[in-house]
């Protein structure tokens, strides 16, 4: 079980802000942040998998030389034209699942 901490919250965190204070299974986590986008609790899982770095490394070993992720959330969703932080293609996207 990961700790949900008043610090942890971010301004989206529809569910992990109802749990502040307790702690939430990484499988609870991530249905938080999968079925609304919980931005708190994709950050907890995230930093729990090694964060960002650490995920690309994983996309990576699945043959994946595109997707990259380099920073959490809420900063990972600015789209400056251009940058190529926290970026893949729609091509990729899919194959990663597959």
């Amino acid at each position: 079980l990961l700790p949900v901490t008043e610090g942890d919250l971010l301004s989206w965190a529809p569910k992990t802000r109802q749990i502040a204070g307790s702690k939430a299974s990484v499988l609870d986590l991530c249905e938080m942040f999968m079925s609304v986008s919980d931005n708190t609790a994709a950050n907890l899982v995230l930093k729990e998998l090694g964060g960002p770095a650490a995920l690309t490394a994983f996309v990576r070993s699945l043959r994946d030389k595109v997707t990259r992720l380099d920073r959490c959330e809420p900063e990972l969703n600015e789209a400056v034209p251009g940058d190529l932080r926290d970026t893949t293609t729609p091509a990729l996207d899919g194959l990663s699942f597959s």
